[in-house]
């Protein structure tokens, strides 16, 4: 509701997850190409949910925006999308509201497209950027690897870690929430405190970390 300004009583008349679900499905299509941002995120949640409520996966192919921007514009200090957008003149501020942040999404993915085409089909994509799949999630928690088992701790005790993240690695502070898989890649759900909100962050992408605490 803070974020948001979105109550209960708004929504308390508001369709479920499996009505809205057919709806989007059909929305899509089985052949458009999706772009999220920090998509990921999204798609853990789209996962979560239609393994809930046993609809099946689409196999749509998904594009993230914090990926394509990493690759084509390497070296900005951030990648969430308000500062992405505030980077490039598109707006000042954020609303925090659907409608709106797809709109930002499209107009990032219409900035970078131009450096894009050289790509003309998906496997050109799957070779240039970080491709998933609805179909990558899967149900259950993965097993982190030896060096990151410490992570395990923090999520269970709700420790803060030190992590260096990204190309150049950059110092931030976060709260492990989850962890989860997408297309054999893991990934971290946390509290970031340096965006003050949650972040996903590709566990192959933290040079190094530091459970704070405990």
């Amino acid at each position: 509701m803070a974020i948001h300004g979105i109550t209960d009583d708004m929504v308390r008349d508001a369709a479920g997850a499996a009505e809205v679900l057919v709806r989007f499905l059909e929305f899509c299509g089985p052949d458009a190409i999706l772009i999220a941002h920090n998509a990921p995120f999204d798609i853990s949640f789209l996962g979560c949910e239609l393994d809930r409520t046993e609809i099946p996966f689409p196999g749509n192919t998904v594009l993230d925006t914090v990926d394509i921007f990493h690759r084509l514009y390497p070296g900005l200090t951030s990648y969430s999308l308000l500062s992405l957008v505030q980077h490039f003149r598109i707006a000042a501020v954020q609303q925090h509201r659907a409608l709106a942040d797809a709109e930002f999404v499209r107009l990032l993915f219409l900035l970078a497209a131009p450096k894009m085409a050289a790509v003309s089909s998906l496997a050109g994509l799957a070779e240039s950027f970080d491709t998933l799949s609805v179909r990558d999630w899967r149900a259950g928690k993965p097993s982190l690897p030896p060096a990151f088992e410490p992570l395990d701790r923090a999520i269970r005790d709700r420790l803060r870690v030190r992590i260096e993240y990204g190309t150049p690695p950059l110092p931030r502070v976060i709260q492990p929430q989850a962890v989860y898989a997408l297309n054999s890649k893991l990934y971290i759900n946390a509290h970031c405190e340096k965006a003050d909100g949650e972040r996903t962050f590709r566990l192959d992408r933290i040079a190094a970390f530091e459970v704070i605490g405990g």
